[in-house]
């Protein structure tokens, strides 16, 4: 996400500085995760590089360069074609295949293997899908396609993702409308049609890129973020999400070999906003550098190109006006080049949340030898903000809205540099109450705030404070006047001032019922006891699954979840099999999965034949639902 801000007036920052490192750590759920970066040339090195549009190109989906360096891409509209690129980025023209070569008819991510000269390609066409492999001769410079065989023909799936791992020979792919990832063995020699078997499962479904790292491992552009599979093989791992990747739409990924150890994967967004950017996750020790380039509008593909060291930089497909699935018409398609930026100190170690009500920030950072620190906020000129090996920089009364913070090492325009955004929310959520419904002795009454994020707490006639959520239902309540008053709190703890509003119950007449003979009720017709069985539930990213014995009969289920200081999260209802197991999975909000994550709360469980006639069955039974997350090593920068 790209954060605008208002340019501030000009701030004097309270520093202090010390010569031993800073030892309380920075640690907040929701915080924007960097580490630091020194820049190969200038600061604004990572700034993409803008270079001239892509005749023809509709909708690139994949990058990817030959032996020869020549650089191919995958598109919606053209098929495979390589760009005519000499060395550097001076772009001189398009060279598609005929039609007979194109393979798929709308091509998604493009995988390569340099040993065979194999392009691999899923087809994402609606009534089209498949699998296919393209043989290049790469004898010939440059590189032209000599044959396009289909592995796969799936006519009822499109195919998004393509990873090949140059290791084993194995190819993996995604689809639309399936969590699974499924793996094609010696995808270069196999003869069509080729076997393909389940090897993981995503977090959702509709993964649209994947990338494998030099150790096998799978990453995947995932619902909730960038999620990662450590473990190919059966019985379908499931992915797990990488903390910090995870504050995007993402929707191209890409490995990078030789840099930093271990090696890089640069994942890009496609935000519904239209704000874009390149986040990095380096291997060597899982460190995220947010926002390693920004200024894109929705990054398709990306390639490495690494012809020479010093010209090292990323190859980006933007897209402008994409559609999901590459599905537009408009010539708009886009190539960036991003230079390449290796990965030093300074390191932030201290930091507000990326969300907060603290409008007094501070920030502390390490080196790992003596330097000078320069310092800037908002963007405005760096003013020196401490020296040696640790220091850390404090700014008061920063108004809300969104801020970005940056340090660098030795010298204000070329030293290396590490970034944090953030913002600050002190505005205290308002709340309005509709006029309570009175039936009876019992009332209900409904309110709502101007902040989607805020809890509730209620209080009848003076009564403890419960949490509450809208409406709040009162039944057997005694006759006269009565006074219900709601407090919100929004995400960040920002009170609300309270509001009341009054109602009167009006006691019904006493009527004495004429003497009738006692209704007795055969036994066969009380209602049967129903055991729900073990209930066990997982949460897996934003994911909640829920397996349990559905009362006999019953065609639907509507379940509802519960905790204290903890509004509702409840689905609508869902089939069910009666008197049998059931798995259902409810998909949550990255706010509520949060909330949920480590907590016990109350299930409720209503059950019945018909979506508007459900009951509870079996009451209330307390879970405790553990989530295992991944952590991220070190402190958290």
């Amino acid at each position: 996400m790209v954060w605008t801000t208002d340019t501030p007036c000009s701030r004097r920052a309270r520093s202090t500085t010390t010569r031993h490192h800073v030892g309380r750590a920075f640690v907040a759920g929701l915080a924007i995760v960097t580490v630091g970066l020194i820049v190969a040339a200038v600061a604004v090195a990572v700034d993409p590089v803008p270079v001239p549009g892509i005749p023809g190109i509709t909708a690139p989906a994949g990058l990817v360069r030959d032996t020869n360096g020549d650089l191919w891409v995958a598109d919606a509209g053209g098929g495979i074609c390589r760009l005519l690129d000499p060395p550097f980025g001076t772009f001189n023209g398009t060279v598609c295949p005929a039609n007979a070569l194109q393979g798929p008819k709308s091509p998604g991510q493009l995988a390569f293997d340099p040993a065979s000269g194999s392009f691999f390609v899923g087809d994402r066409a609606s009534a089209g899908g498949a699998v296919w492999r393209l043989h290049l001769n790469q004898a010939a410079n440059p590189a032209v396609i000599t044959s396009a065989t289909m592995l796969l023909n799936l006519p009822a799936e499109r195919v998004l993702g393509m990873a090949y791992n140059t290791a084993t020979g194995a190819l993996h792919y995604s689809t639309k409308d399936a969590p699974t990832i499924q793996r094609i063995a010696n995808a270069a020699t196999c003869v069509a049609p080729c076997a393909a078997t389940p090897v993981g499962s995503a977090v959702a479904q509709g993964v649209t890129s994947l990338a494998h790292d030099a150790d096998g491992r799978l990453y995947l552009a995932d619902a909730p973020g960038v999620t990662r599979i450590a473990a190919l093989g059966p019985g379908d791992p499931q992915a797990q999400l990488i903390p910090g990747l995870d504050t995007g739409t993402y929707d191209a990924l890409a490995f990078d070999p030789v840099a930093d150890g271990d090696g890089r994967i640069y994942a890009g967004t496609n935000n519904p906003i239209g704000a874009d950017w390149i986040d990095v996750l380096r291997l060597s020790d899982d460190a995220v550098v947010s926002r390693y380039s920004m200024g894109f509008a929705t990054v398709t593909a990306i390639g490495i190109d690494t012809r020479d060291a010093t010209h090292r930089a990323l190859d980006v497909a933007d897209d402008p006006t994409a559609k999901q699935f590459g599905e537009d018409t408009v010539d708009n398609g886009r190539r960036l080049r991003v230079p390449f930026e290796r990965f030093d100190r300074p390191t932030i170690i201290d930091a507000p949340p990326a969300l907060g009500n603290a409008s007094t920030v501070t920030f502390g950072f390490t080196a790992d030898t003596a330097t000078s620190f320069w310092c800037s906020l908002d963007d405005e000129p760096a003013e020196q903000c401490g020296a040696g090996l640790a220091a850390q920089v404090t700014y008061p009364d920063l108004p809300d809205g969104n801020h970005v913070f940056q340090v660098q090492s030795d010298n204000p325009l070329t030293g290396g540099r590490t970034k944090r955004w953030f913002e600050i929310d002190t505005r205290a959520p308002i709340v309005t109450l509709d006029d309570p419904v009175v039936n009876g002795t019992s009332a209900q009454i409904s309110f709502a705030a101007d902040d989607v994020s805020a809890d509730f707490t209620c209080t009848l006639d003076g009564g403890a404070p419960t949490a509450c959520e809208s409406p709040v239902k009162y039944a057997g309540l005694a006759g006269g006047a009565h006074t219900f008053s709601v407090i919100p709190m929004d995400f960040v703890g920002n009170s609300g001032s309270p509001v009341a509003t009054m109602f009167t119950i009006v006691p019904p007449p006493v009527v004495i019922p004429p003497a009738v003979a006692p209704v007795v009720i055969a036994p066969a017709l009380m209602p049967a006891k129903w055991k729900p069985g073990r209930i066990t539930a997982t949460l897996r990213g934003r994911t909640l699954r829920v397996v349990f014995d559905a009362p006999p009969g019953a065609k639907y289920v509507r379940l509802s979840m519960t905790r204290k200081a903890t509004a509702s999260v409840w689905t609508t209802p869902m089939h069910v099999t009666g008197g049998k197991r059931n798995v259902v999975q409810i998909v949550l909000s990255r706010m509520v999965a949060q909330r949920l994550q480590g907590k016990r709360f109350t299930l409720t469980i209503n059950a019945g034949v018909t979506k508007t006639q459900l009951k509870t069955f079996a009451g209330n039974t307390a879970l405790r639902i553990v989530a295992v997350l991944a952590k991220t090593a070190g402190p958290t920068t």
